[in-house]
């Protein structure tokens, strides 16, 4: 079994695994003691990852003896809406496409070896460089997966390289715009100013009710998306 200080200290992990590893973590335990204290723990170590903050402010209402059987049923749920999104996703995006991607999420490695496509760029995603997780990933699922540098963006989002760009968030508003790693407002724009569509995959405990006045985490921003025509949030 995993340490539970381990559960706040991922730094590279999207917020779907990391919440869906808690939940794991806590189901494996026959004592629910703590518990309460540990969502506050993990809402306080991933302040801009908003299907967590949402997940806490839902479940810390909870008392403590029946947390843990409410925890098994949303497990189970998530991972049933991940199954039957992925499809969804495929349906919309179509397969055997050229697509392009950026930092690393759960929902981009369940994703996109569905999409089976022709050949996915990953963008290594410094700091930090996520991409190179996701990218292993990818491998493993033997796609035609090829990492590449972040100052090549410009190089490679272009009409005659790939039909589109793919990216996760991590809190959103519908048409307004989105939380995500630093770095992907700049290749948004360029798949706009190139004429590539583009997809953000999204969780209904990510949406937000407003923009955040501030983000904590320095590594993260808002993508503003009102004037991108060509982005799609898929649902």
């Amino acid at each position: 079994m995993i340490e539970e200080n381990s559960l706040f200290l991922d730094t590279t992990s999207g917020s779907t695994e990391i919440l869906l590893r808690f939940i794991h973590f806590w189901m494996q335990r026959d004592d629910s003691s703590g518990v309460i204290a540990s969502l506050m723990k993990l809402e306080e170590s991933y302040k801009d990852m908003y299907l967590i903050k949402n997940f806490v402010d839902k479940f810390s209402k909870y008392s403590e003896n029946k947390i843990l059987g409410e925890f098994e049923e949303l497990y189970k749920s998530t991972n049933k809406f991940i199954e039957n999104y992925k499809w969804k996703v495929m349906s919309i995006i179509g397969s055997n496409r050229r697509c392009l991607t950026f930092s690393n999420s759960f929902f981009l490695q369940e994703t996109l070896p569905v999409l089976q496509p022709e050949k996915v760029y990953v963008t290594k995603s410094k700091p930090g460089e996520e991409g190179i997780i996701l990218n292993k990933k990818l491998l493993d699922y033997s796609l035609n997966s090829v990492m590449i540098d972040d100052v090549d963006l410009s190089h490679y989002c272009k009409k005659n390289l790939i039909d589109f760009v793919i990216v996760s968030c991590d809190g959103y508003i519908k048409s307004q715009g989105f939380i995500n790693k630093i770095g992907t407002a700049k290749l948004l724009n360029l798949a706009e100013t190139n004429n590539v569509e583009s997809y953000v995959l999204t969780h209904p405990l990510k949406l937000l009710n407003t923009k955040p006045n501030k983000l904590t985490n320095s590594l993260m921003e808002w993508v503003d998306t009102s004037d991108l025509r060509l982005l799609r949030y898929i649902e």
